[in-house]
């Protein structure tokens, strides 16, 4: 049961002058691999432990075990249900060697109804359990492993959201990743809460993002994140847990964050450009931010207040339903006056992700190079000015995959007759492989004590700005200044500044010897003496030349 000095995150915002529906909630969505670590430990009571520490107001379960035969677990929903002080429900999608496997739904109030739909699928059964409760209707579920199968899971939760007229919650496994056609069609309709490029499966390597909370966009409700964690699940299942926390209101409420300081103006110094050029790296996470909220203009306002000549953006959505259907680089580079250039990386619904270039001068020409990975399409793009090169990239969060895509960075930059310059969020720390392969050809501009993740407590240095190391240039770039934005609002990224020069490399060295030559020359007077002695010496010369001559 919950301790008695703990209130429920679910609790009515009463206030007499306003009554309209206004709820925070607790949502979890975890899949426990029956209970059992990814090499087939029994790790149930630590799952248990992990579920209980969150607190959940609900618990989405995939993956879970009933009627084993092993006397000690005959139901596993039921056994952490009554850990946890909590209702259970349970659906199976299928059977495996005489076991029933599928979802379970845990709440701290009894559902008024359950319902109950199996989906066919190829090797993987799927199923969604949808309990309706006085104020909300949550489904958890376990699509599955065929697209058909997918989208009729979809659909039926549509109906039943219509159907209730209440808000209504989704946590589960969606069996696909960001830009497939399984997800697209499931934002057509449901917000997505939790952020869907942040990786929680598998658990002790988190590669992709498999599981998702969601909520119906109809029936004149709206949500809120104020909350969304990966859970560290090492050791423990197959999976990460992906907790959310959410503020659910209608839509005549003036739905907002409790959290004083989360609009608050930043108070920070930004530091005055010096002479020469400022760069920025800026992760906006298609617009939202730490709280997942939609605030393109907070992030607008940050730049503006840096006034870099260039901008490196990641994660930006061009046309996305999720953002607005709003071409983000170009509107964030109309407010600040500047160009936007934008890199597709792949489809998103019917609008495009990936990066973009904002520069105070329009680019002279322009180059996408498409990187290998397979976990998700990943893209160099390349701006040329009169003075320079500026790249943008996003390397994938599966270190593994970081190899073929630097060669063709240090390839790229090969090429160029003008200075290179890169930045971006390249998902690996410093000493890392990446970093030591990266810094044989190119010199990190920021220091890698910038830490610049999480925003509102960093705790790690994956945002960079770099040059390519071009010997034969004549000139190269000096850093006056480099700093982490003290940001920990705008996004979950905190935005890298760099202001550096272009010095000629010979510059110092032809000063000296102008200075030595100076040193040399002689006087005026010195000057007409040393002819002097130059014509006596040659008049000499030629008189011994002609003693010389009469004497042969």
């Amino acid at each position: 049961m919950k301790n008695t000095n703990q209130t429920s995150s679910m609790a009515l915002h009463t206030d007499a002058a306003h009554e309209s529906f206004r709820k925070d909630v607790r949502l979890m969505t975890f899949g426990i691999h029956q209970g059992e670590s990814a090499d087939g430990r029994n790790t149930l009571s630590d799952q248990i432990a992990l579920i209980a520490h969150w607190n959940a107001d609900f618990v989405a379960l995939q993956d879970v075990r009933k009627n084993s035969g092993h006397a000690e677990v005959e139901d596993q929903a039921a056994t952490i249900a009554a850990a946890c002080g909590m209702q259970a429900c349970f659906a199976a999608a299928g059977s495996l060697n005489g076991k029933e496997v599928g979802v379970a739904l845990l709440s701290r109030q009894r559902p008024h109804a359950i319902s109950r739909f199996r989906l066919a699928g190829s090797e993987r059964q799927g199923v969604v359990l949808i309990g309706e409760y006085a104020d909300f209707a949550v489904a958890a579920v376990q699509l599955p492993d065929v697209e058909a199968g997918r989208m009729e899971a979809i659909g039926l939760m549509e109906t039943e959201a219509r159907r209730m007229g209440k808000p209504f919650l989704m946590a589960g496994l969606l069996g696909d990743v960001p830009g497939g056609n399984t997800l697209n069609r499931f934002e057509e309709s449901f917000k997505i809460l939790n952020d869907s490029f942040l990786p929680n499966a598998p658990a002790d390597c988190p590669k992709k993002c498999a599981s998702y909370a969601g909520f119906f966009a109809g029936n004149g409700f709206k949500c809120l994140t104020s909350l969304q964690q990966v859970v560290d699940a090492v050791g423990l299942s197959d999976h990460c847990p992906v907790v959310v926390e959410a503020k659910v209101a209608d839509a005549a409420s003036d739905l907002a964050l409790d959290t004083e300081d989360t609009d608050e103006a930043c108070t920070y110094t930004v530091p005055e450009k010096q002479e020469g050029l400022r760069l920025m790296s800026f992760n906006i996470r298609h617009g939202a931010d730490m709280y997942l909220r939609m605030n393109l203009k907070r992030q607008t306002e940050v730049i503006r207040r840096w006034n870099p000549d260039f901008v490196l953006l990641q994660e930006v959505d061009k046309f996305c339903t999720r953002s607005g259907n709003m071409d983000e680089a170009g509107e964030m580079a109309r407010a600040l006056g500047m160009h936007a250039t934008f890199g597709h990386a792949i489809d998103l619904g019917k609008g495009e992700y990936g990066v973009a270039v904002l520069s105070r001068e329009k680019p002279i020409g322009v180059e996408r190079i498409p990187l290998p990975n397979k976990t998700e399409a990943r893209v160099l793009l390349i701006c040329e000015f009169e003075d320079c090169y500026v790249a943008c990239t996003h390397l994938s969060y599966d270190r593994g995959e970081h190899g073929e895509p630097v060669d063709l960075i240090q390839r790229a930059a090969a090429r160029a007759h003008k200075p290179f310059f890169i930045g971006g969020d390249w998902n690996d720390e410093p000493g890392s492989d990446l970093l030591t392969a990266i810094t044989e050809r190119f010199s990190i501009l920021n220091s890698d004590c910038c830490l610049s993740y999480p925003a509102n407590a960093p705790t790690m240095c994956i945002d960079y700005l770099a040059a390519y190391n071009n010997l034969l240039l004549a000139k190269q770039p000096v850093v006056k200044m480099q700093q982490v934005a003290d940001e920990p609002v705008a996004s979950d990224h905190r935005p890298v500044v760099v202001d550096f020069c272009l010095e000629d490399k010979h510059a110092g060295v032809n000063r000296r010897l102008a200075n030595a030559a100076e040193r040399r020359l002689p006087k005026k007077q010195d000057q007409k003496r040393t002819t002097a002695r130059n014509r006596k010496r040659n008049r000499c010369k030629a008189k011994a030349l002609k003693a010389a001559d009469r004497i042969l």
